[in-house]
This record gives structure tokens, C-alpha cells and sequence, in this order.
């Protein structure tokens, strides 16, 4: 048999883990700009109420959008791993294409690749019933 959906799993693991590392050095370099920033250097566009809204604003934004991405990717990572509920690591994959392109197109790929694997379960035995 083959590693497809684990070696599916590794790679949506490895992308949402890559993303959560993206999100928080994105949030840290906004949070350092947030603080650098002046009332001068921004009063031409806008003023820096308006700035420091709008920085709080873009940090939140990402702070719950890149959450929910990268606990999908890395949940639907493990379902491959464990070969349980194709559609949660089928939506994972999915998502590992939006928190680090490279490791997610081949994790979509093997994902895809793998539905067989998911599908060879152990299931019971019917119990004759005797009457």
C-alpha cells in the first residue's frame, strides 16, 4: 500500500506550520510599524489616529483569518496522517494552497492522490442475529 496520505499529511502539516510562522512575523513587523510610525510622517495622507486604527484593524484581520486557516491546515494535516475523514484532510489541503503555496500544491496533490487509503478501513464484522 501506498504513503500517499501521509506523505500528503506531512506536507499540509508542514504548510500550516510555515504559515503560523508567516502570520506572526507579518503581525510582529505590523505591531514595530504601528510603533514607529508618527504624527508627522503620515499627516499627508492620513492622520495618525487614523493610522494606528488602521493598523489595529489589518493585525486583527489577519490575527483571526490566519488563525482559522492554519488550525484548519494543520487539523485536516493530522486527519491524513491518522487516514480518517478524507473530506477534513481534502478541506486542510485545500487551505495549505492559501498559508504556504509551495508545500501546498503537492500536499493537495498526494492529498488527492491518497483517497484510497482512506477508504481501507476496518470495518466490523455484521453479527448474525438468531432467532
Amino acid at each position: 500500500m501506498s504513503n500517499h496520505s501521509r506523505v500528503g499529511g506531512v506536507l499540509t502539516i508542514v504548510s500550516g506550520g510555515l504559515g503560523l510562522l508567516g502570520m506572526l512575523i507579518t503581525v510582529l513587523l505590523l505591531v514595530i510599524a504601528r510603533g514607529v510610525g508618527s504624527e508627522n510622517f503620515y499627516s499627508d495622507t492620513m492622520t495618525y489616529d487614523q493610522f494606528v486604527h488602521f493598523m489595529d484593524v489589518s493585525i486583527g484581520v489577519i490575527l483571526i483569518f490566519g488563525g482559522i486557516f492554519c488550525i484548519l491546515v494543520i487539523t485536516g494535516g493530522i486527519f491524513a496522517l491518522r487516514r480518517k475523514i478524507w473530506g477534513l484532510a481534502l478541506a486542510g489541503s485545500i487551505a495549505s494552497l492559501f498559508t504556504f503555496f509551495p508545500c501546498g500544491v503537492p500536499a493537495l496533490i498526494f492529498t488527492c492522490m491518497g483517497k484510497r487509503e482512506f477508504d481501507v478501513q476496518q470495518q466490523p464484522l455484521p453479527t448474525a442475529v438468531s432467532g
